[in-house]
């Protein structure tokens, strides 16, 4: 290939507006050329947009927030900000540098007759955690979400860009940094929860009859998908619970202790039925229980466990229910 033609395919790449053949021979270059000279290229791509852009701090977070999205490790452990022009200059060469090439390695771009471009920015963002996890989730405006075992958050790449929001099914406690210009969402199967800035925990695992938003700090609204729709208004210590049999949604008073006690890797229960009390061990232990007692499992238990391990919790329900079990693998029989 021509060398003069490299800076022409690049431009037309950024602009995508390469057609078939010179997509093929852009990346067959790309394939081909040393880190230095693709560098080297994209400086100077770089350098002939910056008298026409001006990047604010906002939107370094920005790109180097989507490097470390697509990448899944952080590559950049400091974030720079703007304190001079020769400073932007090098920090997003370099940027746009890793860009190009995540981008290229990963197949970012999808190139086809009469298609056009496909960004993987506009894609989303899934974040999964297994029986016996939980993981915090930073996401891009500065919330947090504590996402409980066996829960998935889904958000778009875009994420703050125009909008907040974000898709919860399981369970996540939400610290939601305050934006008086853009609410925070979040939508679960049958309920929505709009916020501006506060604390709550969203209790939403499919297959269950109830689910609950319980609210720490600030204030939520909370609105049914279902018609009629109905809404509701929380206040601190206050929970919304949504029957999905009944199709009501009511307030009820919450404890955040009790509530928040996951986080801190507490199981805490309040005259809870004892088949909810082996879901939720389940899930902070990554088991499978299983027990043929009948009408045990409408037993209501009250009692808290802090930080013990799978045998201890079980051992106590043993003496408290006068039941044996064994274990397999990842499988728990209880029998009398």
């Amino acid at each position: 290939m021509n060398d003069s033609t490299i800076p022409q395919l690049l431009s037309k790449y950024l602009q995508k507006t390469l057609n078939p053949q010179e997509f093929k021979l852009f990346r067959a270059w790309l394939n081909e050329v040393d880190e230095p000279t693709l560098r080297t290229c994209l400086e100077a791509q770089w350098e002939g947009l910056l008298p026409q852009t001006s990047i604010e701090a906002v939107e370094m977070e920005r790109i180097f927030y989507d490097i470390n999205q697509l990448t899944s490790t952080e590559i950049i452990a400091n974030r720079l900000l703007p304190q001079a022009n020769t400073r932007i200059r090098w920090a997003l060469s370099i940027a746009a540098a890793i860009v190009f090439l995540v981008l290229t390695s990963l197949s970012a771009y999808l190139h086809a007759d009469r298609q056009q471009f496909i960004e993987l920015a506009s894609s989303e963002v899934v974040i999964k955690t297994d029986k016996g996890q939980r993981t915090q989730v930073h996401l891009p405006d500065g919330s947090v979400v504590d996402l409980n075992s066996l829960s998935t958050l889904t958000y778009q790449q875009r994420f703050g860009k125009e909008d907040r929001q974000v898709n919860l099914s399981g369970e996540g406690y939400f610290q939601v940094k305050k934006d008086t210009k853009k609410k925070f969402i979040v939508s679960t199967k049958h309920l929505d929860i709009e916020v501006l800035g506060t604390s709550f925990n969203v209790n939403a695992y499919e297959g269950k009859s109830v689910f609950e938003l319980a609210l720490v700090e600030g204030s939520v609204l909370v609105s049914t998908h279902t018609l009629p729709v109905q809404t509701v208004l929380l206040s601190p210590n206050e929970k919304a619970v949504f029957d999905i049999n009944k199709n009501a949604l009511m307030v009820m008073s919450s404890d955040k202790n009790i509530e928040m006690a996951w986080v801190s890797k507490e199981l805490v229960f309040r005259s809870e039925a004892i088949k909810n009390v082996l879901a939720r061990i389940e899930r902070r232990y990554g088991v499978t229980i299983n027990h043929d007692i009948p009408n045990f499992g409408e037993d209501l238990y009250t009692g808290t466990f802090d930080n013990e391990e799978l045998l201890d919790v079980l051992n106590i329900l043993k003496t408290h229910y006068k039941f044996s079990y064994k274990i397999k693998q990842d499988d728990v029989w209880i029998t009398r």
